[in-house]
């Protein structure tokens, strides 16, 4: 009898904008059934926000992924998934993954997102082998070597990390074979003192070993200069004048569509090429390395040592315009959102004039002024250059069966003073006539 569970599923949670979470898994493992159940629990609930069914084998556990549009700027989520069989065998809960919804979206990567791209490592994970893609496409990548994780500085402005390659075994390709159509559009950030070149981003037909065709690709030479080539029974090149391994983040696009091939780095066009013809096979993406052999100016390395961030695909040529604003958006600033608990709370009750609940661990309210609850909190000063944009009360109800309330509760602000140990009924602060929200009931 089939009695084994397939293995947890490994999950990641990201929000780019203010109206939805992004969470993605790679599918796990089954030895008796390729299609497997999948729930997608929130915060802890016992009734999953998502089902969903996803075929995996040994050799390829895609990426799935829920988006969840149930949120509200600024607050934090938590989402956890399982896997089950066709026998009703289910995994563990896998780890918990976190995010918060910022409160605006954040410029470059829903931009990229705006544009299309179909396939986006932004390699923000802390552990091997799985990354995400934040893409609608599912195309989440795989770690080989174990390159290094959360490098920082990363490229782009805001809660951002990059990846580190060794220039020597370690690379990340794509789970999911593909092919490539005849318009298309590379994009990625890279950084390194290297003089071994080696291949930034490429497309290969195999998977960890060495592609035997392999083309549609940027890599560098041991001079820092960059090539975009793409095979057409022969190489067919454009090669930046400048080279790029001086220890600074820089920005590379190459695309090729029915007017030809175009590179750009740092938001400017470096060169151009009448060719609208490449290699057709199917294959995979690899970001750090893959074949080189037989490539004009072939560096000593196939692989990259330095890092890489902001990987993206896209199934459609980017004009000059939008790469210019994806290089522009990198360095603009970027919202943070702080969560912060009450320093002080207490509450008073009408029929208790003289005590106080400062050291109670309930805060009680009811429809009138008979009962109110006191909440302080410490702001942060915000930091050099922002201001504070908005900020958000979240209150929770405890399990109690007494907890909530039919009334709908009004937020005011305190203008008289008061503290948590000394505040009674008798004493209570002066409270402003304004409400600036509601609690709803």
């Amino acid at each position: 009898p089939d009695v084994g569970a397939p293995t947890v599923p490994s999950v990641s949670a990201e929000s780019v904008k203010p109206t939805e979470a992004h969470v993605r898994w790679r599918a796990s493992l089954d030895t008796d059934d390729t299609k497997l159940t999948y729930k997608v629990y929130r915060n802890g609930g016992s009734t999953p926000v998502y089902t969903v069914d996803g075929d995996s084998v040994e050799w390829s556990r895609p990426q799935l992924s829920f988006t969840d549009t149930n949120v509200t700027a600024g607050s934090t989520y938590s989402y956890r998934v399982t896997a089950t069989d066709g026998a009703g065998n289910a995994s563990a809960l896998s780890s918990t993954a976190t995010v918060t919804v910022p409160t605006s979206a954040q410029k470059y990567a829903a931009k990229v997102l705006d544009d299309g791209a179909n396939l986006y490592w932004r390699y923000d994970e802390s552990a091997t082998p799985f990354v995400g893609d934040t893409s609608s496409g599912d195309q989440s990548g795989i770690h080989v070597n174990g390159p290094s994780l959360r490098q920082t500085p990363a490229a782009v402005t805001g809660p951002s990390t990059a990846i580190g390659f060794n220039g020597s075994d370690q690379i990340v390709y794509s789970d999911k074979r593909t092919t490539v159509p005849s318009q298309y559009s590379i994009e990625t950030w890279f950084k390194t003192t290297t003089t071994s070149g080696g291949k930034l981003v490429g497309f290969g037909d195999n998977t960890t070993r060495a592609s035997g065709n392999y083309d549609k690709h940027v890599y560098m030479r041991n001079d820092g200069r960059l090539v975009y080539g793409v095979w057409t029974g022969s190489a067919r090149t454009i090669t930046s004048s400048n080279g790029y391994n001086d220890g600074s983040w820089h920005h590379v696009v190459a695309t090729q569509g029915s007017s030809g091939m175009a590179l750009y780095v740092d938001g400017s066009q470096v060169g151009t090429l009448a060719e609208s013809n490449s290699q057709a096979y199917s294959g995979y993406w690899h970001v750090g390395g893959d074949n080189l052999n037989g490539w004009p100016n072939q560096p000593s390395s196939n692989y990259f040592n330095g890092q890489i961030d902001e990987t993206a695909i896209y199934p459609s040529v980017l004009s000059a315009a939008q790469v210019q604003s994806h290089y522009t958006l990198a360095s603009a600033p970027a919202d943070s959102v702080q969560t912060v608990r009450a320093t002080d709370d207490t509450y008073v009750n009408a029929g208790a004039a003289s005590t106080n609940y400062g050291t109670s661990t309930s805060l009680a309210v009811r429809g009138s002024a008979a009962y109110e609850t006191y909440l302080r909190f410490a702001l942060p000063a915000a930091p050099a250059g922002t201001v504070l944009k908005s900020a958000r009360l979240a209150v929770k109800t405890t399990t109690l069966s007494t907890a909530g309330s039919t009334d709908d509760i009004a937020v005011r602000p305190v203008t008289g003073s008061w503290t948590a140990a000394g505040t009674t009924y008798t004493s209570r602060p002066a409270v402003s006539s304004t409400s600036v929200g509601t609690l709803t009931g």
